[in-house]
């Protein structure tokens, strides 16, 4: 199998990747993504974002599991035990220079992602799907991967695994 370059992809596509990275920079979108990040640093939860979406208060997404475009940068986060991420799209979402600490990503999407010198520490990801990915400087230490995780044209750079399980 033949790598191919992530913009060159049949489902990359450059203008909702701009419209989905855009829609967090405006008025609204700031005040989104401030409410977002609380919950997040708040270790997030089963459908954390159910409630505030349900009321109107998650403006433009399109669910409570939409986070695509997100940007994250700068967090050092210890999750408490559970699903604290099930089910959210992090489609071509951002994130630098943080580290996420017990995590739980169970059928987490992250197509067309970019991260740069994040650090998972004993997290879990259960059928989690990277497509199209790249990952730069980033470590996975610790990790469980378990129950049909993907790796699908991932670009890795100085990318490390230690001690995780791979199932």
């Amino acid at each position: 199998m033949t790598f191919t370059r992530i913009d060159l992809l049949p489902s990359f596509d450059r203008k909702k990747c701009q419209q989905l990275q855009q829609r967090w920079e405006d008025y609204i979108g700031r005040a989104v993504f401030e409410r977002v990040l609380s919950l997040i640093r708040e270790g997030a939860g089963e459908d954390f974002l159910q409630y505030k979406f349900e009321n109107g208060e998650l403006a433009f997404l399109h669910d409570y599991w939409d986070l695509a475009g997100i940007q994250i940068s700068g967090e050092d986060i210890e999750f408490p035990t559970g699903d604290n991420f099930e089910n959210i799209d992090f489609s071509y979402a951002k994130f630098w220079h943080s580290t996420f600490k017990n995590a739980c990503f169970p059928q987490t999407g992250f197509t067309f992602a970019r991260l740069y010198n994040v650090k998972f520490k004993n997290c879990l990801f259960a059928l989690a799907s990277f497509y199209g990915c790249k990952l730069e400087k980033c470590s996975f230490e610790n990790c469980s991967f378990v129950e049909g995780n993907g790796f699908t044209n991932c670009d890795f750079k100085e990318t490390v695994f230690s001690d995780c399980f791979f199932f």
